[in-house]
């Protein structure tokens, strides 16, 4: 049985439930799944109700109701046989109601994002083909590639005048002024939360009508190319996509916006913009900026303990924070960013893709050997541990990485 045949038996398997109780991953990619996957339902009459969470247990599934998770679940062996999961981490799970790339050889670390899956699933419910900007947004989030299945959903939605492309500044934001205050992948030093640098760049490369881009690109490497890796400044311009059908336009502004708002406790406002409710959009770039301005303060006042390993005082921002250093500084070298309050270390991770070191299976052990959790994807993983237990994963942790 390929993947379309599992997915087909798993949405029967969800038009059968009268009302299904679905928990997804608190960021981009986990949201826009279950923004997909609830859109389909809406559409094909079942009930639902989603819950956003940074992860789920077993005790979280005590209930009758048929259980679905997206982007969460796969790792958990003990998950029980009834619950339905979408998902793109390492299978753990034996159920079988469980779609995952990875169990039909297909790479699920950058060719099938979850909500590329659950994309997959919704076609099983009905023509659900208008969704596929919000794989686009679990796409950007997870940084997978357009490849493999991903590419095949993005050209088939361009085909239909679902997403349409085009050539522009990377940098997600709904102005230049806030495209440049807020960037953080890459961070921009000189001119990201700098705001007389910003208007100072935008004044001198004012043209006959308006902003000449070039002219700006040029003032804002000039500002910031001796912190910026070469391969940083290729962020700043390239291919850009228009989500026509969503609330917001642009899919990198999208999938930043719903991965702000997952992140920082408003997982409903996420889901919303998700499910195109225009009335939450103002609310939901209220709550962005200021998680972004965040990250970007952090950045600015950022402290470096060892070699690769950062310290943050919000444990909110780290792992954008650690998506910036691997993005803007360090691409080459894994780096480890961590937040330490109320007694719990909030750990982010990333390496290199050439790296011999599954950073998932490793932050999963470390993290259960100091008393905690953790997990993620091979170049991008994360932790969550007893803070007086950080000291001794530091320390493995920068040995299995050899930093």
């Amino acid at each position: 049985m390929g993947i379309t045949d599992a997915c087909t038996d798993l949405a029967r398997e969800i038009s059968r439930s009268g009302f299904v109780e679905v928990f997804t991953h608190h960021d981009a990619d986990g949201i826009a799944a279950a923004a997909i996957i609830a859109a389909a339902m809406s559409r094909a009459g079942v009930q639902f109700r989603v819950r956003v969470r940074q992860r789920v247990t077993t005790d979280d599934l005590k209930t009758d109701d048929p259980i679905l998770l997206t982007d969460l679940g796969a790792s958990l062996p003990d998950l029980p046989e009834k619950v339905m999961v979408i998902d793109h981490h390492h299978p753990r799970f034996k159920g079988a109601n469980h779609v995952n790339p990875r169990l039909f050889g297909i790479d699920g670390e950058h060719e099938l994002s979850a909500a590329g899956t659950a994309f997959l699933v919704a076609q099983g419910l009905g023509d659900n083909r208008d969704l596929a900007g919000l794989v686009l947004c679990g796409i950007i989030g997870d940084g997978q590639n357009l490849a493999g299945p991903n590419k095949e959903i993005i050209q088939e939605a361009m085909a239909l005048g679902v997403i349409e492309p085009g050539r522009g500044i990377l940098l997600p934001g709904r102005d230049l002024q806030e495209r440049l205050y807020l960037a953080t992948n890459p961070f921009l030093s000189g001119v990201s939360g700098n705001q007389p640098a910003i208007d100072d760049i935008l004044e001198k490369s004012q043209g006959s009508g308006g902003e000449d881009v070039k002219t700006l690109l040029s003032l804002v490497i000039l500002e910031s190319a001796t912190s910026l890796h070469p391969g940083a400044m290729l962020a700043l311009f390239g291919d850009v996509y228009h989500l026509g059908r969503e609330v917001i336009d642009d899919a990198s502004s999208l999938a930043m916006v719903m991965d702000a708002c997952g992140k920082t406790g408003h997982g409903g406002l996420a889901l919303a913009i998700g499910l195109r409710e225009t009335g939450s959009v103002e609310a939901g770039w209220e709550v962005t900026r200021k998680h972004r301005t965040d990250v970007v303060q952090a950045l600015i006042s950022l402290k470096g303990c060892e070699e690769g390993v950062f310290s943050v005082e919000n444990p909110t921002v780290a792992s954008d924070v650690a998506d910036a250093i691997a993005g803007t500084w360090r691409p080459d070298a894994p780096i480890l960013v961590y937040a330490c309050r109320d007694g719990s270390c909030r750990i982010s991770a990333r390496s290199p893709v050439e790296s011999s070191t599954d950073l998932g299976e490793l932050m999963d052990k470390l993290g259960r050997d100091a008393g905690g959790h953790g997990g993620g994807h091979r170049t991008r993983a994360g932790a969550t541990i007893p803070a007086d237990g950080f000291k001794g994963f530091s320390e493995s942790f920068r040995g299995a990485v050899r930093v």
